[in-house]
């Protein structure tokens, strides 16, 4: 590392006197004046400046061989930490001003540091205690300022040796009063403190050691270096600061020789001697950035408990955790106990933390387990024993630690220790609290069946109790109920013998909790405190009808599913099933027992005064009992499961669809109320109603003659009316002459020809009399809607189709057309009468 001389300024004053002295002889004249640059000093300044005075020469600089920094410098790097970016502040002293934006600083730095090739001039600062060129800042100290310009050149033999120039700018900043007397210049004498930030991006040596810094001027040739060497410190770092035994620790040495071995050892005695019984961690080849890394899984020994039995530097350590380093070149953190510092032992110190295991490691509420403590405080009570909390009380009276810092003892899982992965905590009055953690298991429940009913009796097996013979089971709940003793085993005490098993049957109530589908808690709680869990599945509860659609006066079948059995000692909930009609139609209802598997099936009429047609509702409904309760306790709500049922609509049919005046029809009616006479039979608007009024039968249905009256020819509607439900069907009146025969024909048939060629999106009839519109949508999803089933001669019909097209109907050719096609005002609709 390059080391410079300063010269001592008497002597250098004596040189300078000589020369000049040599220079008066022979004739030289030395130039005394400085032309200020416009340009440079001008920055940053601000008001209106007087050019002409800033144009003027400046105070001549004394003769070059004369040595002007003097005083204190010194320079201080922080952080010094190898190899890491660092702001680096200097102080330093000159005899004569400085002039802003003529004169330079010069800093010299050692070839291992590390200084990008440009420096951005916000990121350094200057100052001086004081400042020249305006009589108010004569004695006045300067503002913090960047300076004017930067360089960063590499000099040296080598070439490799950073020196960074800075130009003097301005030391004021808004100086509008004295503008007109120049900038500020750095004052003779003062203290000038120029700081590189850390965000500038030089960095320390990578490697540990004393490195050379010098400062000069632009004033002179001399440089001087500060009064006590800049050095990196080694330093040793380590991925935790404190952990248990078996714990792996990564340890970095920063600053050691690279390509040598690198040695970690614990110093006890912090002397930076690998003394005969200080053992070795581990060593690793340091790196070219003079790094080594290694890892070193914690032992006792070598580490002591907690940071050692005397980790005190006043004193003298000799029994500390503290970990050194040495590399091949004999380089160490500290050398010596005289070198040890607070610094490294608090950086370097490894707290080594007590370590609880539990063995075995998983466990139940009865079980017995070993705990084993290491690395505590020697010879300490330990007064905290907990496991989830709950206090370890079946353990030895006293637990205190060997001289070693270890103890074991034994200890039983408490019952109240709730499962799962619970917390094990230690501690004595010196350690803190220390944990490990256990798997504590649940008594187990075993369920038959698992999938259950309410009122279901089910078996269970409990293992894994309080054991002892004295035990019972104190309380079993379902879904957070609690079921009444009397559904217990009987109403007898289950009692748990020797070894922790029982069993027993239930009878699951019928309560809110079990009325619901999903599964449910059942949690069993005995009276040493121990509880043991398992779920019953509680199927979906629904009814079934069949058939789906039906007349009034009908029957519907109704099967139920998951409904409460019947259990084992034949006893049974009522179930009421309800077909509901309305406030009109009133309701029908048939009550149901469900099996042992919680299935009914029931017959149900549907009422006859149901609305023709009609949606309605089918219920089925059965008491819910309050919990913890007896069996005649009934609860204020009742369980209901509901489902639809349709009644649909009544349907005449005629033997034909046209015909003349006097023309005998035969007319079935379908759907209607039972054993109701006919209302009214019009055709239009005449009535021809048979006399004596015909009437249904049991099922609703009627068959009966009557003649077409002298009405218009075309469409007329035949309505029959039975106890106010109407159902209709269009007839096509002929003229007498037989002009028309008034042939009907199914509507597939008699647009087949529209059928075939896909053509057909849908035919409509409006009916003049009843004036209700009649359909028929070619699609299959309207097949149980369509209601335009034929189509008579002489019946005028809406044909869209979807595409223009010509087509025979009847042996008539008929043009359909689209209008606007492909855009959103189509029309292909088309009104026609058929033939």
């Amino acid at each position: 590392m390059d080391k410079r001389i300063a010269i001592p300024a008497g002597l250098a004053i004596m040189v300078a006197l000589a020369v000049i002295g040599v220079m008066s002889i022979i004739g030289f004249t030395a130039t005394n004046t400085a032309e200020a640059s416009i340009t440079n000093i001008s920055q940053g300044l601000t008001g209106n400046a007087d050019l002409g005075k800033l144009a003027e020469p400046f105070a001549s600089p004394i003769a070059a061989a004369t040595t002007l920094v003097t005083g204190t410098t010194t320079f201080v790097a922080t952080p010094n930490k190898p190899g890491s970016a660092s702001s680096y502040t200097v102080t330093f002293q000159p005899l004569v001003a400085l002039t802003a934006g003529t004169d330079t600083i010069i800093l010299h730095f050692d070839k291992d540091f590390q200084f990008p090739t440009t420096l951005d001039r916000t990121q350094i600062t200057i100052s001086s205690t004081t400042v020249t060129g305006a009589s108010s800042y004569t004695t006045g100290a300067s503002d913090t300022v960047n300076p004017q310009t930067v360089t960063v050149d590499l000099i040296g033999t080598e070439n490799n040796e950073p020196q960074v120039t800075l130009t003097v700018p301005d030391m004021t900043v808004g100086d509008t009063a004295n503008i007109s007397a120049g900038a500020q210049s750095i004052g003779v004498g003062a203290t000038v403190t120029v700081k590189i930030q850390q965000a500038a991006g030089v960095k320390n040596p990578t490697e540990g050691g004393s490195f050379s810094f010098f400062v000069s001027t632009s004033q002179e040739t001399t440089e001087v270096a500060p009064g006590t060497a800049f050095s990196v410190s080694r330093i040793v770092e380590m991925s935790a600061a404190n952990g248990p035994r078996g714990e792996d620790l990564t340890l970095v040495a920063l600053g050691f020789k690279n390509a040598t071995t690198v040695t970690f050892w614990r110093d006890a005695d912090g002397d930076g001697t690998r003394d005969a019984l200080e053992i070795d961690l581990c060593n690793a080849v340091a790196s070219g950035a003079d790094i080594a890394t290694c890892t070193y899984s914690v032992s006792n020994p070598p580490f002591l408990s907690l940071t050692g039995t005397d980790c005190v530097l006043a004193g003298g350590i000799s029994a500390c955790n503290y970990i050194n380093a040495v590399d091949g070149r004999n380089n160490r953190v500290n050398s010596s106990a005289a070198a040890l510092t607070q610094a490294m032992l608090d950086r370097q110190t490894f707290d080594l933390r007590g370590s609880v295991t539990a063995s075995p490691a998983k466990g139940n509420p009865g079980d017995t387990i070993t705990f084993q403590l290491k690395d505590f405080p020697a010879s300490v009570d330990v007064t905290t024993k907990t496991l989830g909390g709950v206090a370890l009380t079946t353990v030895p009276a006293t637990v205190t630690t060997d001289a070693q810092g270890e103890i074991s003892f034994t200890a039983v899982i408490p019952n109240d220790v709730a499962s799962g992965v619970q917390s094990v905590a230690m501690a004595s009055s010196a350690s803190g609290t220390r944990r490990t953690s256990m798997t504590i298991g649940a008594a187990d429940l075993l369920v038959t069946p698992a999938s259950v009913v309410p009122n279901q009796r089910v078996s269970i097996i409990g293992s894994g109790f309080t054991d002892g013979g004295s035990a019972t089971v104190s309380t079993i709940t379902i879904g957070g109920e609690t079921v009444h003793t009397s559904k217990i085993n009987d109403g007898s005490t289950i009692t748990i013998d020797a070894g922790g098993s029982w069993s027993a049957s239930i009878e699951i109530p019928v309560t809110t909790a079990t009325s619901v589908e999903g599964p449910r808690e059942l949690k069993v709680s005995d009276s040493g405190g121990r509880d043991g869990t398992t779920t019953l599945i509680f199927p979906k509860r629904e009814i079934i009808i069949n058939p789906e659609e039906g007349r009034v006066s009908t029957n519907v079948t109704v099967t139920g599913k998951g409904f409460p059995a019947k259990n084992n000692d034949g006893e049974s909930i009522t179930v009421t099933v309800t077909y509901d009609a309305g406030t009109a139609g009133g309701t029908i209802t048939s009550s149901a027992t469900a099996d042992a598997g919680g299935n009914f099936q029931v017959t149900v009429q549907v009422p006859s005064g149901a609305s023709i047609p009609s949606t309605n509702t089918v219920k089925a409904t059965f008491d819910l009992f309050t919990a913890n309760s007896t069996a005649g306790t009934t609860s204020a709500t009742d369980s209901i499961t509901t489902v639809t049922h349709r009644v649909p609509r009544a349907v005449v049919n005629v033997d034909k669809l046209s015909g003349a005046p006097g023309t005998l029809v035969n007319l079935e009616a379908i759907g209607f109320k039972r054993f109701t006479p006919v209302t009214t039979l019009k055709v239009g608007t005449i009535n021809v109603t048979p006399s004596p009024s015909p009437a249904t039968d049991a099922n609703g249905g009627a068959s009966f003659e009557f003649l077409i009256p002298g009405v218009d020819t075309g469409v007329q509607t035949i309505e029959l009316n039975v106890g106010g439900t109407t159902a209709s069907i269009g007839f096509t009146v002929t003229d007498s002459t037989g002009v028309g025969d008034g042939v009907v024909t199914p509507i597939a048939d008699a647009l087949a020809p529209l059928f075939d060629g896909n053509t057909l999106d849908r035919a409509f009839f409006f009916n003049n009399v009843t004036k209700e519109w009649q359909f028929h949508i070619n699609d299959d999803a309207f097949s149980g809607a369509n209601d335009l089933d034929d189509v008579a001669s002489g019946q005028p019909i809406w044909i869209k189709v979807t595409e223009s097209t010509s087509v025979e109907l009847n042996g008539q050719t008929f043009d359909l057309t689209c209008v606007n096609a492909g855009t959103p005002e189509e029309d292909c609709w088309n009104l026609i009468v058929f033939p």
